[in-house]
């Protein structure tokens, strides 16, 4: 039903109210800036506690469900754009920690960026950032405003949807969220209650403001919660890797007692961070352009964003990554520590004060140990290249040559491939699959010519930009 604005009058004859509880499936970041000792806190309030901004909340959900306001009613719940004189009638209390259960753990990790040409940190560019662990909960509390003419069938389908999307986990909040932070899921025991003041219930909505509690005779509206449906094409690639020996991503305790370096966890189990994954896929995809070609500065500013940190707030520009790289956790290893020397080459003894230990984790036998998970959420024909790319790394990380993680050089996070599953769009669907003599079984929907295919654009894609910069 289209509307004009002036039809919408200001007598309030209802309100809406959605309850639940939202847990996080992967590390969080609310971050508030720059802290006295971290790089990047997470923001707290109410007595010092972390907790998820509603304004982040709100703004988030309005970009996933409703990313363009195409009528009345839209911009009704969500607001009108930018000096629009409509204001949002959804109202989101901030998402507080469940009282009673233990405060949201937070934990430092450590980022670094590595330099391509020599693979080692570059000067300046480690940083801390604090994390809010996996498995909290929060409790979510939202708020629908009625007003005349509008009713609460009006609004069914987008509240539907929203609560949709956060119980399918389509929604990451905070930073980070395309190195697989912030995936939250919406609990099972959401409500949805319709206060329809039109028959007498604005006692019962007053004595819910007034007490916190439901009154007991205000019974919840029952909705069906459908399948997140991909609005878009997309590339996705999960990968099962076997350990050869072991591996480290680098963490450091503060613990006197613990070895120098351990392998990071989160939750209390050992993880492979999408970050680490993410830089190590970004440099050999950098070197895969430049042996083809290419102008990798660019290309890959297109697939894993780009943000301009020249001196000045006012210079800076961001490019969002097009690329996700998921957290996952690692199955069926185990921590062993390893004690280190470094040996004088001279004497060819243990150097003074070079002992060190550290605690990668080591692979057991039988269950593969590695998951590595790739998708692009809006994936094209024109964006075939960036498909021919990632297998391009897919076939490194497959036979040992991409290892992950610290501690290369003593061989470290080399992986052997056991199981892929790639899906390019929403009708394509291959599985790759290792056999004991180390050939490739791959079987699928669509002929496998279309993967070559991604190869191919990868190859014109880097041959039209030399021409290009030649041209130019």
């Amino acid at each position: 039903m289209a509307m004009n604005r002036t039809t919408i009058k200001s007598k309030v004859t209802g309100k809406v109210l959605i309850t639940g509880h939202i847990r996080n499936m992967s590390p969080l970041i609310m971050g508030k800036g720059e802290g006295e000792i971290i790089d990047k806190e997470v923001v707290r309030g109410y007595g010092g506690v972390p907790y998820i901004p509603a304004t982040a909340f709100i703004g988030v959900l309005k970009s996933h469900i409703r990313p363009n306001l195409t009528d009345e009613k839209e911009r009704y719940f969500w607001g009108g754009e930018k000096d629009s004189d409509m204001q949002s009638h959804f109202i989101v209390d901030d998402l507080l920690p469940i009282n009673g259960e233990t405060p949201p753990k937070r934990v430092v990790r450590d980022g670094i960026r590595i330099s391509p040409a020599t693979g080692i940190v570059e000067d300046k560019k480690k940083f801390s950032y604090e994390v809010l662990e996996p498995d909290n909960r929060f409790t979510m509390r939202c708020e629908v405003i009625l007003r005349e003419p509008l009713t609460f069938n009006d609004f069914k389908d987008t509240i539907t949807d929203i609560l949709s999307a956060l119980k399918e986990r389509t929604i990451s909040f905070g930073a980070m969220t395309m190195r697989g932070f912030g995936r939250v899921i919406l609990e099972d025991d959401w409500k949805v209650y319709h206060f329809d003041f039109s028959k007498s219930e604005g006692p019962l909505w007053l004595e819910y403001m007034a007490t916190g509690t439901l009154p007991l005779n205000k019974t919840s509206v029952q909705l069906t919660l459908h399948p997140a449906t991909q609005a878009t094409d997309a590339l996705e690639i999960e990968a099962l890797f076997n350990l050869k020996s072991s591996l480290i991503v680098g963490s450091y305790p503060s613990d006197p007692c613990m070895p120098d370096k351990v392998h990071i966890t989160s939750g209390g189990q050992h993880v492979l961070p999408g970050t680490s994954v993410r830089g190590a896929i970004r440099s050999r995809a950098e070197r895969i352009i430049n042996t083809l070609g290419g102008k990798s500065e660019e290309l890959l500013k297109e697939v894993f964003g780009w943000v301009d940190d020249s001196p000045g707030w006012h210079t800076k520009r961001a490019i969002k990554s097009r690329v996700i790289v998921e957290e996952t956790v690692l199955r069926n290893v185990e921590a062993e520590i390893q004690n280190r020397i470094k040996i004088d080459r001279f004497t060819g003894g243990t150097a003074d004060t070079a002992l060190f230990d550290s605690m990668p984790v080591w692979r057991r036998q039988g269950v593969p140990q590695v998951v590595i998970k790739i998708s692009m959420p809006e994936y094209s024909q024109e964006k075939r290249w960036i498909a021919g790319l990632l297998l391009q790394v897919l076939k490194d990380l497959w036979t040992g040559d991409l290892p992950i993680g610290g501690e290369k050089a003593i061989g470290r996070g080399v992986l052997q491939g056991v199981e892929a599953r790639i899906t390019l769009g929403k009708t394509s669907h291959w599985t790759i699959e290792a056999q004991v003599d180390n050939s490739l079984k791959i079987t699928g929907e669509k002929d496998k010519s279309e993967l070559e295919a991604c190869a191919e654009a990868l190859v014109a894609k880097c041959v039209a930009g030399t021409h290009g910069g030649e041209n130019e």
